[in-house]
């Protein structure tokens, strides 16, 4: 039995080759659910070479339309009709003198090899300070061909989208945000808030121009203990990056975690180096922490060489300035510091606190920042299923 199928587009300026590889890594991971064909246009011969690995599929675009001409004007300004800004100008005044003017009207027509159960349109929403034309035009050609077949276009951020630019955002039927800020903007200013969604760090790292081997890895670490550690959706993440040198500063460090502890799955760092006679870092954790751990959800250890696990966290909550809280600034992971002995601050993506009720102030905040977030995966498999997204 064939599966269904969602048709991603790419072009160029929209993949890197973090992202064509993360793209491969998920394509892989939603097999059971169903296929993604990727689409590049067939001019941009540096995204094909790029995307090679994904084995995408080139498509053109011609233009029907007619010229320059009274009737197109009259027609363009019909369909405008009844329009206006908040402060009473019609739209098709203040369009007069621009694309309104020139009086033309042209249809794209999309050229491809036939897709059979396609379910959905996945594509790069573009901002005027970051696309080219050709970009927008192709944009808007496969906005059209999907709502002529009646299929849902899901649109995606890779520019920011926490932009007075609304249009765009507006035509398609859902929006997969990879910024709170965009999320919120976007939640307050379109009509159909419930079709955006915001994805968690480790997957929206991944859609950026900066996305570098540590999200990559990143994104794979996360799914693997998915799988391996069956973490509950909605259960914030927290990477702990422990040093017996403070055990008893990361059991009060617990202690203040608890009255929330169901809801939070501890990650905690460890070294082979880290050992106190025959007792390695994870047995120390497992016998001063024993009692602070049963008010916890669940936990886990992981390699201290292994930094960039820390991705699948939603904060990096420490005792100390370390090497893992600044390698989390760098990669945009939110770190909480609590240190009674020195002077509290909030700056980017760090914060120190100076007391327990500060540190569980600023984890219940991540709390709710994590209750926004769809997984990519999840969102997708709503649409090949023809459903609304979750």
């Amino acid at each position: 039995m064939k599966k269904n199928t969602i048709l991603w587009l790419l072009q160029t300026n929209q993949v890197t080759p973090t992202i064509a590889e993360f793209l491969r890594l998920f394509r892989t991971r939603m097999e059971a659910m169903g296929d993604i064909t990727f689409m590049i246009p067939s001019s941009d011969k540096e995204t094909l070479k790029m995307a090679k690995a994904l084995q995408p599929v080139p498509f053109s675009i011609s233009a029907r339309g007619q010229e320059r001409s009274y009737r197109g004007y009259l027609r363009k300004k019909a369909l405008l009709q009844g329009g206006e800004y908040a402060l009473g100008l019609p739209f098709h005044e203040a369009l007069l003198l621009d694309d309104l003017g020139g009086g033309s009207i042209q249809e794209p027509w999309l050229n491809f090899p036939h897709q059979e159960r396609v379910k959905g349109v996945i594509l790069q929403i573009p901002t005027p300070l970051g696309s080219s034309n050709m970009e927008e035009k192709t944009t808007h050609a496969w906005i059209l061909w999907a709502k002529q077949k009646k299929i849902p276009v899901m649109g995606y951020e890779l520019l920011p989208l926490d932009t007075r630019w609304t249009l765009i955002p507006s035509m398609v039927d859902g929006i997969i945000t990879t910024r709170e800020e965009s999320y919120d903007h976007l939640r307050k200013t379109l009509e159909n808030k419930k079709q955006v969604r915001l994805l968690p760090s480790f997957e929206g790292a991944i859609f950026s121009p900066a996305s570098t081997k540590f999200t990559l890895n990143g994104a794979r670490a996360a799914y693997h203990f998915q799988n391996t550690l069956a973490i509950p959706q909605g259960r914030t993440v927290l990477f702990l990056p422990h040093n017996v040198a403070m055990i008893h500063e990361y059991k009060k460090l617990l202690q203040a975690l608890r009255k929330p502890g169901k809801n939070l799955h501890l990650m905690f760092s460890i070294g082979r180096d880290q050992v106190r006679g025959t007792h390695d870092h994870q047995t120390i954790i497992e016998t001063v922490c024993r009692q602070e751990l049963h008010h916890f959800g669940s936990h886990s250890f992981h390699d201290i060489n292994a930094p960039w696990e820390m991705a699948m966290a939603d904060g990096v909550v420490s005792c100390s300035s370390c090497f893992n809280t600044c390698t989390a600034q760098a990669q945009g992971i939110p770190v909480i510091i609590m240190d009674e002995t020195t002077p509290p601050f909030s700056r980017g993506h760090i914060r120190k606190v100076a007391n327990p009720n500060a540190l569980l102030n600023a984890v219940k905040s991540l709390m709710v920042q994590n209750s926004k977030r769809t997984e990519l995966g999840a969102i997708l498999s709503h649409v090949l299923k023809n459903q609304a997204a979750p």
